[in-house]
């Protein structure tokens, strides 16, 4: 086999190679597993192997990739085994074709079912024209696409530096983007950092065979790089739409906060783009943001998800801060200084409930009926909290109520309806500006009651001693 000629050759090239050595029963089974592109691409990667051996690489490349905190978890099958044929021949060449084949089948198929909300495909949609409501003139959204399109920039130098594929990885997104992961609390270790990022930067704009077949074998392999790597020109449409001059994507966002918010309130923010594994949106301190690869141009995900993390921000100008905390930060909205440490765990359990779910509510704008499923489990939260006394335990419950958009999201969502409803959007602005335990009070005021009366006396009176203190 000459491997030279190989690596440019058409399909059809390698049927017949295929015939030729007796192999016609693995390349059906490969015909029938991958696209005609996508089998092409795998064949050519693995004749450029020299020696056949480095295919081996490929298990080494997989542990690198879990030591930096860019794996996967144990949240989806390992990719590559022990077993793995070295493609030294026209024969094996087949056999670790098929193997691989078989490998990305299954990695494919547990992402799309670990990860519903993942768009794997763009779908060619558009943004709507123009904002259906008006944004208040005092109001501004800077929409910054710059860190994602240097990453673009980096991809297309397949000898990029590591100093290069660094400078990208500070970029402001990412620099967010990495905090927001580093602050959740529930992503265990090991945890990216910017150099783990600038690898994995290098690797999706290599050319390399080896780097190559693992950004083919799996779309999330490098930190979701290979999905942008891969859909390159896709990405770079999608920028263009997001953030040149004609975008309305700005007046999108804030014409669906506006109307939620009291008429004084001002607001002035920048919104990023990054890329991310497993985390779709964030908000930090400093801005925020979503990680653009888990929408593509799925619009009406992409607006609900923006405005969610853009209402974020501007809960940081709403809600009443802890007196002894530092302003504008996330921390200081979720604490306030108590008796005891049970009071302040519960405080914090409400905030979260409260800038969650107004925050999701906002980004949908109608209630879900899966909502619903959150109430009973997020107030189950709620009395665990207040009666667990190891503090690492109450972070663990913290945790489940948000983490992968736990029950406090839904059941503040619901409590964030309640309140519309009944006193009108204005009053979702209004309620957040008395505190996570007084929205959540308010809104269950105005829910069902049998809702209502799912939140134990204890909890009602300690939130009613929490107002007390807030207006002291």
């Amino acid at each position: 086999m000459d491997r030279q000629q190989f690596a440019t050759s058409g399909l059809d090239a390698f049927a017949e190679l295929a015939a030729r050595a007796g192999a016609d029963t693995t390349w059906e089974a490969l015909t029938s597993l991958e696209r005609e592109d996508s089998l092409e691409f795998l064949l050519q990667q693995l004749v450029q192997l020299e020696p056949a051996e480095r295919v081996c690489e490929l298990q080494a490349l997989e542990s690198k990739q879990d030591e930096l905190g860019a794996g996967f978890y144990g949240m989806l099958p390992q990719q590559v085994d022990d077993a793995l044929p070295v493609p030294s021949d026209a024969t094996h060449l087949f056999e670790t074709a098929l193997v691989l084949a078989k490998a990305r089948q299954r990695s494919l198929e547990a992402a799309i079912s670990a990860f519903a909300t993942y768009e794997f495909e763009f779908l060619n949609q558009s943004l709507p024209t123009q904002a259906p409501d008006p944004v208040p003139s005092d109001w501004s959204l800077e929409v910054d696409v710059s860190s994602f399109g240097a990453l673009m920039d980096a991809l297309e130098h397949p000898n990029l530096s590591a100093e290069d594929a660094l400078s990208v990885a500070r970029k402001p997104a990412f620099a967010q983007m990495l905090k927001h992961r580093r602050e959740l609390g529930y992503v265990p270790e090991p945890l990216i950092d910017e150099n783990g990022l600038a690898w994995c930067i290098q690797r999706a704009a290599s050319n390399d065979p080896v780097d190559a077949i693992w950004r083919w074998l799996h779309p999330h392999n490098f930190f979701d790089l290979a999905d942008v790597g891969t859909n390159a020109a896709a990405y770079r449409r999608l920028l263009d739409v997001l953030g040149g001059v004609d975008s309305v994507l700005a007046d999108l966002i804030l014409s669906r906060m506006a109307k939620y918010v009291p008429g004084d309130i001002v607001f002035h923010d920048r919104l990023r783009f990054a890329v991310g594994w497993a985390i779709n949106g964030w908000a930090t301190n400093e801005s925020g943001g979503i990680n653009l690869e888990h929408f593509k141009d799925n619009v009406e995900r992409l607006l609900d998800t923006l405005t969610h993390e853009t209402f974020h921000r501007l809960q940081l100008t709403l809600c009443p801060a802890s007196p002894d905390g530092a302003p504008g930060e996330f921390e200081t909205i979720t604490h306030y200084p108590l008796a005891d440490a049970k009071q302040e765990a519960l405080y914090r359990a409400l905030s979260y409930v409260a800038l969650e779910g107004s925050a999701t509510f906002v980004g949908k704008g109608q209630v879900q009926d899966a909502w619903r499923d959150d109430i009973t489990p997020a107030l189950d939260l709620l009395e665990r909290v207040l009666s667990e006394t190891d503090t690492e335990a109450v972070d663990g419950l913290l945790s489940e109520g948000l983490k992968s958009n736990g029950p406090f999201y839904g059941f503040g969502a619901l409590l964030s309806d309640a309140i519309v409803q009944a006193q009108g959007a204005e009053a979702l602005g209004r309620s957040l500006q008395l505190g996570g335990p007084t929205f959540v009070l308010k809104g269950l005021a105005h829910a069902d009651v049998t809702t209502s009366d799912l939140l134990g006396a204890e909890i009602r009176d300690l939130v009613s001693r929490f107002e007390q203190l807030q207006n002291a």
